[in-house]
């Protein structure tokens, strides 16, 4: 059996790695999207990450 604290760790580490991974598509949105008519990239790049 697995110890209750193992699981704990291994379900925060993949709820982590997952905003990790949203924060990078996010940035690779503001590269990719700058096609977009209502916002210019920066504004969107605000938006979606105001720590940039």
């Amino acid at each position: 059996m697995l110890q209750p604290n193992f699981i704990v760790t291994w379900i925060c580490g993949i709820l982590l790695s997952g905003v990790e991974l949203v924060i990078v598509l996010f940035h690779c949105l503001c590269i990719v999207d700058i096609q977009t008519d209502q916002l210019s990239p920066v504004d969107f790049c605000k938006r979606v990450n105001p720590f940039v």
